[in-house]
């Protein structure tokens, strides 16, 4: 067995064997290393075979030096075969571990079982906080059920001390039946939600950039004021419907609303404008106004993106712009709440990101992601900021958006 288990760009790994027979046994030992990526995509960096004969009674040690230098996330396999006797020698070990920036040094982590949309994540990296999303089915109401699978990473989270932020989305799309005549189903379905995660969510945030959303029922969004004032409304309906069942059920459980993307709204090549996401924002208030629901929620959630020439003024421009809004609308318990940040930072990978600029290097994001992180820390000490995502899922020339990760994919290239 691996005596200290993993191996690093440091000491190599120390591996002893025992032999408790009385009998002299010879037997191959492969070792490999796999980098991984955020997805579960394996490439082999490294291996090697040793051959062994262990006197009886005897035990042999040796120094196994494997690449693993990059920070990343692997996977060491140990295959051992021989016989002795009529005794076939046939045994397997798997260890995941990394490599991290914020902890220098090889870290198991546990297993979490992947959701529809995202990989294994990595609990070990010095993390307050980590975000699931969790898309609801429309209309199943009282009968609803939360999905056995959905569990065993809450059950992980929660044992790390490690809280978990629950994005709840009915439909990504929002070509949902109209939401109003449907209130009473998402209630139902919210209400059971929060009850069957059993208080392992300790925040909940409601969409995921919902003024994005391209179909408002069967209506395809196409830009106008009209439009964004409709999905406005329909995120109203979702939003309020939730905040009723959290507040029903008793749960003690942060809630935030809009998760909105922030970006240099006049220039953004997205093609919004303040005067599109006011229409947005103010025809859910006026929804959520109606539902008498604006002091159930805790948090304004937005996307905190970065990699803009002055990302810090972007930020704090959008920011105030969203708090007087809000603040007219007394948006908030006792009109004050925090500000989250469900997803955010930059990308690493050698492809133009809407109007993003690509780094020049590693270190000039990492300064960018400090620079922010003390900038939303400045607009609210006791908000939250997560990154998106912890490890890249891509090689560098590819996806932008899978090259967001402050650790690398191993498995990559480039």
């Amino acid at each position: 067995m691996p005596d200290g288990g993993i191996p690093s760009s440091g000491p190599p790994m120390n591996v002893c064997y025992e032999n408790k027979t009385s009998d002299e046994v010879s037997f191959e030992a492969l070792y490999e290393i796999f980098g991984l990526s955020g997805n579960g995509e394996e490439k082999l960096i490294d291996r090697q075979t040793v051959a062994y004969t262990v006197a009886g009674d005897d035990s042999v040690k040796e120094n196994i030096e494997l690449d693993a230098n990059e920070y990343g996330l692997y996977k060491m396999v140990i295959m051992l075969s021989g016989s002795y006797k009529d005794d076939i020698i046939n045994s397997k070990l798997d260890i995941d571990f990394s490599r991290c920036i914020l902890n220098d040094k090889p870290n198991p982590h546990f297993g979490t079982l992947a959701s529809e949309s995202s990989g294994d994540l990595m609990i070990n990296a010095g993390m307050g906080a980590v975000r699931r999303g969790y898309l609801l089915p429309f209309g199943q109401g009282t009968k609803y059920k939360v999905p056995e699978p959905w569990l065993p990473f809450l059950k992980n989270a929660q044992l790390y001390n490690i809280d978990c932020i629950g994005s709840i989305m009915f439909q990504e799309d929002y070509s949902l039946p109209d939401p109003e005549t449907q209130y009473d189903n998402m209630y139902n379905t919210a209400l059971n939600f929060v009850k069957g995660m059993d208080g392992r969510i300790k925040k909940i945030s409601i969409g995921n950039e919902p003024e994005c959303m391209k179909y408002a029922g069967n209506h395809q969004v196409s830009g106008t004021i009209d439009d964004y004032k409709l999905l406005g409304e329909r995120y109203g309906y979702m939003a309020s419907a939730v905040a009723e069942a959290v507040k029903d059920s008793g749960a003690n459980v942060k809630l935030g609303a809009f998760e909105t993307m922030l970006s240099d709204a006049e220039t953004s090549e997205s093609g919004y404008s303040r005067g599109k996401l006011n229409a947005f924002y103010t025809a859910a208030l006026d929804i959520m106004k109606k539902k008498n629901v604006l002091s159930y929620f805790d948090a304004y959630v937005c996307h905190a993106y970065m990699g803009y020439k002055d990302t810090e003024r972007v930020y704090d421009d959008n920011i105030s712009y969203v708090r007087n809004i809000l603040d007219q609308y007394g948006y908030g318990k006792n009109g004050k709440y925090e500000i989250w940040s469900n997803e955010g930072g930059w990308s690493s990978a050698d492809v133009k990101y809407y109007s993003i600029v690509i780094p020049d290097n590693e270190y000039e994001k990492a300064n960018r992601i400090v620079k922010q992180y003390i900038t939303m820390m400045g607009n609210d000490p006791n908000g939250t900021y997560l990154f998106y995502d912890l490890i890249d899922n891509a090689d560098i020339n590819s996806a932008a958006e899978a090259n967001f990760g402050m650790i690398r994919a191993a498995s990559r290239t480039g």
